[in-house]
């Protein structure tokens, strides 16, 4: 977070690259602008008009001037910073992952804690929030947990508030509600010789090559070889949710450089795809 020295005034750099402005006025008290600035001009310019009205004598505290700016509340401020960080020049977000974001405010977060002023959020407010979700949704729930701790880290660094109210230890990270069970090779035989034959092919490249839905939405033919001993992942599919209300398919590669890898099948399940593809060729 750099700081910035100036004849008056000081700009500091937030994590978020917005800019904050403050100043120590003539009661001596220091006073921040009341929201933070993408541009670094904005936040001079309003520094600039402190200075003259202090000049002038007219000057009057921000907090007591526009108490308003500080009521934004949660519901807007969560819209706001998930549009900012689609915007970031660095590790900007996916489409999906804001979609997904949109979606846990709208959804988790929003009903109850949505119309309270950022500035008035308490860690009672939280907690009450939290324990009153439905423990069927452990994993959403955590999932919503985490995104608004993140984004009232932000509001720390813009300014709104001193700390951060999210402060309910593991909450982020729930158990899991059932146990996961894993198909032993003879029961995912019998499971792929009994679903429909238009399911079969790609759900034996999806149990035999650990890949996602979305990565095995998103093959071409040129990612299997003609052998279908390997498949090259670079791509995922997900059909996600714009702000107008509006679905669509977004297709990109996976949200790491893990994710691009190359699946290897074993020959018994390879022989049947590579024949499935030639058929299809033909």
């Amino acid at each position: 977070m750099a700081r910035t020295r100036r004849a008056f005034g000081t700009l500091r750099r937030l994590p978020s690259d917005r800019y904050q402005a403050s100043y120590i006025g003539p009661d001596g008290q220091r006073h921040r602008a009341p929201s933070t600035y993408l541009l670094r001009s904005d936040a001079e310019a309003w520094l600039r008009d402190e200075e003259i009205a202090i000049d002038r004598g007219t000057w009057i505290a921000p907090s007591v001037r526009a108490p308003e700016v500080a009521a934004v509340n949660l519901a807007a401020y969560c819209a706001d910073i998930i549009a900012r960080r689609q915007r970031r020049a660095r590790k900007p977000l996916r489409d999906s992952t804001a979609a997904l974001y949109r979606r846990l405010v709208q959804q988790v977060i929003a009903p109850t804690l949505g119309r309270i002023a950022v500035s008035q959020i308490s860690p009672e407010a939280v907690r009450a929030w939290y324990d009153a979700l439905p423990a069927a949704t452990a994993t959403q729930n955590g999932n919503a947990y985490q995104l608004l701790r993140s984004i009232l880290s932000d509001a720390v660094e813009d300014g709104l508030i001193p700390t951060n109210p999210c402060r309910i230890r593991g909450a982020g990270k729930p158990a899991p509600a059932h146990r996961s069970v894993a198909l032993s090779p003879t029961e995912l035989r019998t499971y792929l010789a009994a679903v429909p034959d238009r399911w079969r092919v790609i759900l034996a490249i999806t149990a035999w090559g650990a890949l996602r839905s979305g990565e095995v939405r998103a093959l071409r033919r040129c990612d299997i070889s003609d052998d279908a001993t390997t498949i090259r992942v670079e791509r995922t599919a997900a059909r996600i949710s714009d702000p107008d209300g509006g679905r669509r398919w977004h297709i990109g590669p996976p949200k790491t450089t893990a994710g691009i890898r190359t699946a290897h099948l074993p020959p018994s399940i390879a022989e049947g795809i590579a024949q499935w593809l030639a058929d299809w060729d033909a």
